[in-house]
């Protein structure tokens, strides 16, 4: 067994495993292409503010598996399971069959007394 084949088996059995590192989430493409598939994904929870069309978004560094999703494209949206909607801006690197996006908390959807 090689090293890029324990890799690949720990993508799924470790780190994208909903029992220790990942979330079940729901991935929709801009072009409407993918609609609300079912994804696991690693939000890193850097809890970074950024400025947006909206206002001001929280903003994090999501990490999703390449066959859940072949490229991730700027304004696609994932939803958390506790129904947060993240507006993906850009896809900043992954390597190995993850893709690493950055993404901004809707912020349309957060009460302004929250923010």
């Amino acid at each position: 067994m090689t090293l890029q084949s324990l890799i690949a088996s720990d993508i799924d059995a470790v780190f994208f495993s909903t029992d220790d590192f990942a979330v079940p989430a729901k991935y929709s493409s801009k072009d409407g292409t993918i609609s609300s598939a079912a994804i696991t994904a690693i939000f890193e929870g850097a809890a970074d503010l950024a400025q947006t069309e909206y206002g001001a978004a929280i903003q994090d560094r999501i990490h999703i598996k390449e066959s859940d999703v072949s490229r991730p494209a700027a304004y696609d949206e994932i939803t958390d399971a506790a129904g947060l909607v993240w507006i993906v801006r850009q896809r900043i690197g992954g390597s190995g069959g993850v893709h690493v996006v950055l993404a901004d908390a809707d912020p349309r959807q957060i009460p302004r007394n929250v923010r």
